[in-house]
This record gives structure tokens, sequence and C-alpha cells, in this order.
């Protein structure tokens, strides 16, 4: 998440679990779609 998000380590793990799962799952589905368009 930081690397995509530029944020810091704190500031990730000041968010509650289910948030960070949730984006950790969308920036994941996020990766997989551009890995595709370009293939």
């Amino acid at each position: 998440m930081a690397y995509y998000l530029h944020w810091t380590f704190e500031s990730i793990l000041d968010l509650e679990h289910p948030v960070r799962q949730r984006m950790i799952t969308e920036i994941g589905r996020i990766h997989t779609q551009l890995a595709e368009q370009t293939q």
C-alpha cells in the first residue's frame, strides 16, 4: 500500500483492519487489471 499510495507505514497501520484489508484487495484488483492490459 505504501508503494502505490505513497503513504507512511504509520499511516497504514492507523487504518482499521477491515479498511486496510479492503484497500489491499482493491490495489490487488487494480494491479491485476493493469497487468492484463499490458499483455
